[in-house]
């Protein structure tokens, strides 16, 4: 059996992870839907969100929150979505508070360096156009015309 020991101490060791033998990613995924508090819906932070009827509309396409259904996915929303609008898309979506804490070390406080780098960072991409630039265009031309 792996070491059970943590740094975290507040951190819940996965019960499926003691279990031996090879874990497929869809054992891995139904051992999250088990123990991550999400009760058959989308997990952020302490919310449940109901997401299946926008799904089909997530500008990164579908299949990563079909997979995800029942899970936490608080990284993954915090690490992809970094100025306001999908926090506030999100918030129509809501259902009720989870029932459980959060297993998870990170906290996201809003004054706490990961929400204060998002914020710094948004700040500096919104006076930036999206796309490539007149001079990557120009190069990419000149690249294709030259073969």
């Amino acid at each position: 059996m792996p070491n059970q020991e943590s740094s975290w101490p507040d951190w819940k060791y996965p019960e499926w992870r003691g279990k031996g033998g090879q874990l497929s990613p869809e054992g891995w995924l139904e051992g999250r839907r088990e123990e991550d508090g999400a009760e058959g819906l989308w997990r952020v932070h302490d919310g449940l969100y109901e997401l299946s009827s926008w799904v089909h509309s997530h500008p990164g396409g579908s299949e990563w929150l079909e997979i995800t259904k029942g899970t936490d996915i608080t990284e993954a929303f915090e690490a992809h979505h970094i100025g306001p609008f999908a926090s506030k898309l999100l918030a129509n979506f809501y259902v009720r508070p989870a029932k459980t804490p959060r297993n998870s070390v990170f906290t996201f406080h809003p004054d706490g360096f990961y929400r204060t780098l998002k914020s710094r960072v948004y700040s500096k991409l919104k006076g930036i156009k999206p796309g490539p630039s007149e001079h990557s265009k120009r190069l990419l031309e000149a690249l294709a015309s030259g073969t």
